[in-house]
């Protein structure tokens, strides 16, 4: 296992090496008074400002780094946790603060109940157990659903919160993503280094989840799992985000919404070679319209607008693959988590982004994002604005996510979250001025459709299934 390991960082650090041995070509927007001879000037550098990339080759060295970031603390870790319980683990542990951070990223908190009854548990360990205070259900269920305040709101108005929370919160971070990644700043300077915008939306949310953690220590039940499962979903969020980012450098933000909302064709292509799982048939009618639905709007966007390219079209579209798989990966991996576990949001909130500014920090540590990100920043004040309500937004629409699936359950969140896609597509064609001819209009109609029949029939084969267990019917495929 070692060996293998090994072998496959020696392989990514010789692809990194390559890839830092070819810089990529950037096009300068200089005035035409500047130009000479009628010809733009070109320049060769690998600058965290570039104005336009000719070459996705920077992608490749990013991808391979941000491998590389996860597998400095991942390797590190495995063997530390081997060696940590080949000799004995929790049971061998003694004074000390080395010991008690092994033991919360290793073991965690376990059943307090089955430890404490167990009369051969060390006694070390029942202290360290028995720190956390006692909680009843029904408080767990009042710190993560929001408190007392939600229980006594009226559900239509609490409803109605979420919408206008979510809305609120996505919808102005959709412009101001698209803003950053796709317009020029003063001088006609564009910021190209997703990484820095995945930092900035990250320490956010980890802060803003700790003070709250902070604030109602007393209240929340205590956290079981141990950190190093975090680091799982950290890498896929953070990659889901990155990928998302750099998505915008090759296709539109009305494709990229589109892909979003299209992600079912991939989940259930996985789902299908590597679980072998089976599908109703409503699944199979939603994707095939979904399909065609896109198919309809890439074309209509191909032909109206000149400047789209095979080959951009075909690496951004690789991209929001790579965004769906990663995201896909991150909400399964926080569901088994939080079912494993029992913890509140915000403690998932905390743990993931706890190692995801840790894995964001090394990346750009050794890119030297974070001195062109700050530079950029203080040559710029509108972008350090940009960035602040980028990760303000993002932070924000986090909590009004697991609050909506934690107070109205997955089916009322994927409608409003579908909601919201349609008017960032609308708002991002009348804000940024993108054309749509009718069949991409067609198109999207077709995949929104899609969505909604994809919801209707999820939630009458729910309900005919509590049915069926009522009066004794069968479930409709």
């Amino acid at each position: 296992m070692a060996r293998c390991v090994r072998s496959i960082v020696g392989v990514l650090a010789m692809l990194l090496v390559m890839a830092e041995a070819f810089p990529v070509e950037t096009v300068e927007e200089v005035p035409e008074d500047a130009v000479e001879g009628g010809k733009s000037v070109v320049s060769v550098a690998p600058s965290p400002t570039k104005k336009v990339e000719n070459l996705p080759l920077t992608l490749l060295y990013d991808l391979i780094r941000n491998f590389l970031t996860v597998a400095v603390i991942y390797i590190p870790g495995y063997f530390l946790k081997r060696r940590y319980f080949a000799r004995g683990g929790p049971s061998t542990d003694g004074p000390g603060r080395w010991s008690a951070l092994q033991r919360l990223c290793f073991v965690g908190r376990p059943d307090i109940s089955n430890v404490l009854r167990d009369p051969e548990s060390p006694s070390l360990l029942r202290s360290f157990l028995e720190q956390p205070q006692q909680q009843t259900s029904s408080s767990f269920s009042r710190v993560a659903g929001g408190g007392d305040w939600a229980e006594r709101m009226p559900p239509w108005l609490m409803v109605g919160l979420c919408f206008f929370g979510l809305q609120l919160s996505y919808l102005v971070w959709g412009v101001v993503q698209e803003k950053i990644i796709t317009r020029a700043y003063d001088g006609g300077e564009r910021f190209s280094d997703s990484q820095f915008l995945v930092f900035m939306n990250r320490i956010i949310a980890f802060i803003i989840s700790g003070m709250y953690l902070l604030l109602t220590r007393h209240r929340q039940p205590p956290h079981r799992a141990p950190y190093y499962k975090y680091l799982f979903a950290s890498f896929s969020n953070t990659m889901s985000s990155w990928l998302q980012y750099e998505a915008l450098k090759y296709v539109s933000f009305p494709t990229q919404i589109l892909a979003k909302a299209s992600k079912v064709i991939p989940v259930m292509l996985m789902g299908k070679v590597v679980s072998g799982k089976t599908y109703a048939k409503y699944q199979y009618i939603s994707a095939a319209i979904i399909s065609i639905g896109m198919v309809i709007f890439l074309n209509s966007r191909r032909t109206a607008d000149s400047s789209m390219t095979s080959i951009s079209t075909v690496v951004g579209l690789a991209v929001l693959v790579g965004y769906m798989v990663c995201d896909s990966f991150t909400v399964n991996w926080q569901d088994r988590l939080s079912r494993e576990y029992r913890m509140t949001s915000m403690q998932m909130m905390f743990g993931v982004n706890l190692f995801s500014v840790i894995l964001t920090v090394i990346s750009l540590l050794e890119s030297g994002g974070f001195a062109g990100g700050f530079r950029f920043a203080a040559a710029h004040v509108e972008f350090l604005r940009d960035v602040l309500l980028l990760s303000v937004t993002s932070a924000v629409g986090q909590l009004f996510i697991y609050f909506t699936i934690q107070r109205f359950g997955p089916l009322v969140f994927t409608i409003i979250m579908t909601v919201r896609q349609a008017c960032s597509i609308l708002l991002s064609c009348f804000i940024y001025g993108h054309s749509v001819k009718p069949a991409g209009v067609f198109g999207v109609t077709l995949v929104f459709l899609a969505v909604a029949f994809e919801i209707f029939a999820r939630h009458r084969r729910s309900q005919a299934a509590v049915n069926a267990e009522r009066g004794g019917k069968k479930t409709p495929k």
